[in-house]
């Protein structure tokens, strides 16, 4: 017999409101966020957002080019320790940092992190901009 969830040879006739469906498993996902990986230094950044107090907090944007590729990245600065993230995995982490609400100010953080992805993809489109009016197109070249 073919596994599903519907299988109409065990459905029960006679029970009143019985169909042949068996209910949903019960899972258990802790802020779940599907498909993304969550690395080393996201998790050490929402655990140093945990140690209090915090003493110095920043935030810096770039558009970083290597060779054909542009990339944004966000730089955060907190107690001495700093880290550089994609703007993906910057979004990732204002996500898990609004999911963290045992964290103080978790709202204000995580919209911090999404300002400035939004930052720093700006950057990186006005870098897209500025290469297309410096780049020559098939019609300029001489």
């Amino acid at each position: 017999m073919a596994h599903g969830f519907f299988q109409p040879s065990t459905a029960p006739t006679s029970v009143p409101d019985a169909h042949a469906v068996r209910p949903a498993q019960d899972h258990d996902f802790y802020g779940a966020v599907p498909v993304v990986s969550i690395d080393d230094d996201l998790l050490d950044i929402i655990a140093q957002l945990h140690s209090a107090p915090i003493r110095s907090f920043d935030l810096s944007t770039a558009a970083v080019i290597s060779g054909p590729f542009v990339e944004g990245r966000i730089c955060i600065r907190m107690d001495g320790r700093s880290w550089s993230l994609p703007t993906v995995s910057c979004s990732v982490l204002a996500l898990l940092v609004r999911l963290e609400r045992s964290l103080r100010a978790c709202d204000l953080f995580a919209d911090a992190f999404n300002a400035a992805v939004v930052q720093a993809e700006a950057k990186v489109d006005a870098v897209n901009a500025w290469s297309a009016r410096v780049r020559p197109t098939d019609g300029d070249e001489g």
